[in-house]
């Protein structure tokens, strides 16, 4: 699964956090980058009947719903780099 980010023209980088971007980010940690703020758009919990659901913070819109976790994971950051990242995109053109 590859990681999408997003620079937007006022410099702030958007995306879903993957552990192999902890290079990048440790290296532009020791830059002047400014605030950083790290925002969940997501949670991903077992519901009553056991299955796993993601749901956007917010909201509580489910955008995932399997009995496997990591396929809602995998779903979810599916989800949100296509409705949040690309639509960002889009909406900025």
């Amino acid at each position: 699964m590859a990681s999408l980010l997003r620079v937007r023209c006022d410099g702030i980088i958007e995306g879903v956090y993957d552990d192999r971007l902890r290079g990048l980010v440790e290296a532009l940690s020791g830059r002047p980058l400014g605030a950083q703020d790290v925002c969940r758009a997501s949670e991903v919990e077992m519901d009553a009947d056991g299955q796993w659901v993601a749901r956007l913070v917010g909201t509580g819109e489910i955008i995932a719903r399997r009995r496997s976790r990591s396929e809602v994971i995998s779903e979810e950051v599916n989800w949100l780099e296509k409705n949040v990242i690309t639509q960002q995109r889009k909406e900025t053109r």
